[in-house]
């Protein structure tokens, strides 16, 4: 599942292919994630995703990947996987049977089948390229809040009590022992959000997320562009900004043992490139009008 300013790679598809024929055993496959950006005529990438953890070799039970998966713990996300058709198809139904005013449910919706249904495995291939260039849709569904805000207002009451009956419904219809299913149940929800909450409560975050916003907001155009062309991409992680020319990407690919083609990545900077350069053309257009 991508979107329409993403791209997979031919050959890291053809990996998850292959790798779905030859082992019946697989439900799916994740790889290996690019992020891409252009700025001021720069085309720069960011390795993405490094904290993935892929099942254990136990995890060939329901039970141990619900509970490999389920917060406390994690492993990967789900929804970026090629699958199965069959799998695929049941697993996007149910998760989208009813509208919520999150548009992060459905992701956690989907995880959750994925553990319920198989195992999917990360392959160590350049799979994906995921575009920065716009806000992730989530964010900004018709003004829709984030999970964690959602899950705490009491004005979406109605909506969360609907949303864990389907996920206790999922993990019934799976399979899953009633009594086990309440208690995966309570760990995707209940733990899922104090395990949010503790992650957006650390104060390094919060100062991180309050600089981040102010600088993006309140700078000086021309401060913004200096800063970014000569500060070491690395010390501009808090900003959004930091990224990384396609040589050293491609090196960094290398030293990790990640396949790709480099051909492929070329060709995603000539896309992100062209586009940056339409654009362009047509603000100017614009401005002289």
């Amino acid at each position: 599942m991508l979107s329409d300013d993403e791209f997979f790679a031919f050959s890291g598809l053809r990996s998850a292919i292959a790798k779905l024929n030859t082992d019946p055993e697989v439900l799916g496959c994740v790889g290996r994630c690019l992020y891409f950006f252009v700025d001021q005529g720069r085309f720069l990438l960011k390795d993405a995703y490094r904290e993935w953890v892929p099942f254990s070799d136990a995890a060939a039970t329901q039970l141990i990947r619900l509970d490999e998966d389920l917060p406390p713990r994690k492993t990967h996300m789900a929804h970026y996987a090629v699958m199965r058709s069959e799998a695929w198809v049941e697993i996007m139904e149910n998760a989208y049977r009813q509208t919520f005013s999150s548009a992060y449910t459905y992701e956690r919706l989907v995880n959750l089948q994925r553990s319920i249904l198989g195992r999917t495995v990360i392959l160590e291939h350049l799979l994906w390229f995921r575009s920065m260039e716009n806000r992730n849709i989530s964010v900004n569904v018709v003004g829709g809040p984030g999970f964690l805000a959602w899950a705490l207002d009491s004005k979406y009451a109605t909506e969360v009590a609907q949303y864990r009956t389907i996920a206790k419904d999922l993990l019934l219809e799976g399979g899953v022992a009633p009594g086990d299913a309440e208690t995966f149940e309570r760990r995707f929800f209940e733990v899922g959000v104090q395990k949010t909450l503790e992650r957006k409560s650390k104060l390094r975050k919060r100062f991180r997320d309050k600089y981040r916003q102010k600088l993006l907001q309140w700078s000086p155009k021309r401060l913004r562009l200096f800063v970014k062309r000569h500060l070491p991409a690395r010390v501009l992680s808090f900003s959004g900004w930091e990224g990384y020319g396609i040589d050293g990407v491609c090196e960094s690919l290398l030293a990790r043992q990640t396949l790709f083609e480099r051909a492929e990545v070329e060709r995603v900077r000539e896309l992100a490139l062209e586009t940056a350069a339409s654009v362009e053309r047509h603000r100017a257009q614009n401005r002289d009008r």
